[in-house]
């Protein structure tokens, strides 16, 4: 790796390749701290798009119904993340799998059920729609910190 100056900083000139593997040393994605935070940026992001929309479809109702949905779908992902964290070692992934399944998609699923059979103003406001939403993304992010990058076995010539 070779060193330029440029002006006064120096600036390592790197491969992409090595440059996301300092990322990923750096920010311990694995750890239930770095989780937690992936998980809480992606829903912060998801937010960011869907209470504008919410605000627009329902005024202040709308916005009330995201922020709801918001906060059941953090919650039931954050204790998805700890349930599959107790669980951990490659003998207990179907646990790690049923619990954290089991948790993600009770609360929003009971949520629903509740607000579409008592109607009101959150189920007027859209919050069965936005409750989907934040459940996509949590889906999703969970999905990827759960499987996490998968090492390859040695092949032959790595093993001697």
């Amino acid at each position: 790796m070779r060193t330029e100056t440029i002006g006064r900083p120096q600036r390592r000139l790197t491969p992409r390749g090595q440059t996301k593997n300092a990322v990923r040393e750096h920010f311990n994605f694995q750890s239930p701290a770095g989780r937690t935070a992936v998980l809480a940026l992606a829903l912060l992001v998801g937010a960011a798009i869907v209470i504008p929309v919410a605000y627009w479809r329902a005024a202040f109702a709308g916005v009330w119904a995201a922020t709801i949905a918001w906060t059941i779908c953090i919650l039931s992902g954050l204790l998805a993340l700890w349930l599959i964290q107790r669980f951990n070692g490659p003998d207990k992934v179907v646990k790690q799998v049923l619990s954290g399944t089991l948790v993600r998609m009770s609360l929003p699923l009971a949520a629903v059920l509740v607000v579409h059979l008592y109607g009101g103003t959150l189920a007027e406001a859209g919050f069965v729609y936005y409750i989907l939403a934040f459940y996509l993304i949590t889906l999703a992010v969970e999905t990827m910190l759960t499987a996490g990058p998968q090492s390859k076995p040695p092949t032959e010539s790595q093993t001697g």
